[in-house]
């Protein structure tokens, strides 16, 4: 199969991941809370495992990307995400928490290590209409997987989770006869050994952060979000199940309620995003900060609401909001920052700090809210989230 050209592949993985990943996220908290049977300290510590993972293995995966092959990287990462998705099926707490650090590593391979590689391949100032594209895509891909994980899930809850592992497989197979590396320039060696190097680069990022405000307050950004989304990812859904009584909808198990607010909460989110494309042109960076601030602050005002509203509509609502404002973010933040790093050399490293920083604020906050969650409720515990939030 010949190489394909860079927007394309680029597209191809958002629309591919978004599929593999809402096919088990769909249910995968489900899963743990429904046959697995964790409780909401254990909820939250399979994602602060998964958080050290990242925290560990993301800047060092990133001077990798910028030292040898950014494709290299995409390519082996998707692989052990397929593996590690795969593993989130197994019964057991012990075995879920080997099944974090599994797809933890791969996911550090590929999130700086993508973005980096379409902007060398497109260069910087036409990697922020693929990125704000490749949003709509995952939104309507995700949308496939979300309505494959509802129809798998009458099966089994663990089948969809598995499919999504199968899925990630072909993917890799895929991009190793199709994807192109032309424009890559890596960090130069200049007769130091690879461990040198490695430092030399991580050096150089952290010297390029450092003198840009900017990505200073993109990276702390990061970290704030990190602090309140560990609990409310992993929380949420044993809320939501423990709280209200879950209906059956056209013959379906419980699970299509939640299918239908991740869908709503995509189809919500093309909308933001195509109006923000046709209306705001994110090539100024005052434009970029200004559309950051303002969604967030309707998603602290979301995160606020969710765990006080008396009614399961109204909470699955609030639930849709927040999914949407969070994917609205995404590429708006990953264009701002990328404008701001201006050697590419160190481009997928600085990314690979910004990651972690998210991963800093989860582990920082996670454990805390679980224990809350054991010892008095869920609620309480989303009470800790959100005040976290809007701090």
């Amino acid at each position: 199969m010949r190489k394909l050209n860079a927007r394309l592949i680029y597209l191809s993985i958002a629309a591919v991941m978004s599929v593999a990943n809402m096919t088990a996220f769909t249910v995968i908290m489900v899963f743990q809370v429904t046959v697995v049977g964790l409780n909401p300290l254990q909820l939250v510590l399979l994602g602060t495992t998964l958080e050290v993972t990242a925290l560990l293995f993301e800047v060092p995966t990133g001077v990798v990307a910028d030292m040898y092959s950014r494709r290299l990287l995409v390519i082996v990462g998707v692989f052990i995400i397929g593996v590690g998705m795969a593993m989130q099926a197994l019964p057991t707490f012990g075995l879920l928490l080997l099944a974090q650090i599994v797809w933890g590593i791969g996911y550090t391979f590929t999130s700086g290590a993508t973005d980096a590689w379409l902007v060398d391949e497109v260069g910087d100032q036409n990697a922020g209409e693929v990125f704000l594209r490749a949003s709509s895509l995952r939104q309507v891909f995700g949308i496939v997987g979300i309505g494959l994980s509802v129809l798998l899930a009458n099966f089994s809850l663990a089948l969809p989770i598995v499919i999504s592992g199968a899925i990630f497989l072909a993917l890799g197979v895929f991009l190793i006869t199709t994807m192109p590396e032309h424009n890559f320039k890596p960090s130069p060696r200049e007769g130091r050994n690879s461990w040198q190097t490695m430092r030399h680069t991580f050096n150089d990022g952290v010297k390029l952060t450092r003198a840009q405000p900017a990505i200073v307050s993109l990276i702390g950004f990061d970290f704030l979000h990190g602090l309140f989304s560990e609990g409310y990812d992993r929380l949420w859904t044993a809320y939501v199940i423990a709280t209200f009584t879950l209906p059956t909808l056209f013959g379906f198990t419980f699970v299509i309620w939640f299918g239908i607010t991740a869908a709503a909460s995509r189809l919500l989110s093309i909308a933001i995003a195509e109006t923000i494309r046709r209306r705001f042109d994110l090539n100024q960076q005052a434009v970029s900060a200004r559309l950051l601030w303002i969604i967030n602050a309707l998603l602290v005002v979301c995160l606020i609401a969710f765990p006080l509203v008396p009614d399961f509509y109204l909470a699955l609502i609030a639930v849709m909001l927040i999914g949407a404002l969070r994917y609205a973010i995404d590429p708006i933040h990953g264009n701002w920052l990328n404008q701001r790093i201006t050697d590419s050399r160190v481009r997928a490293t600085v990314l690979s700090m910004s990651s972690q920083m998210n991963a800093v604020g989860q582990i920082a906050g996670g454990p805390a809210i679980g224990v809350v969650g054991n010892s008095f409720s869920v609620r309480a515990a989303f009470a800790s989230s959100q005040k976290r939030s809007s701090q």
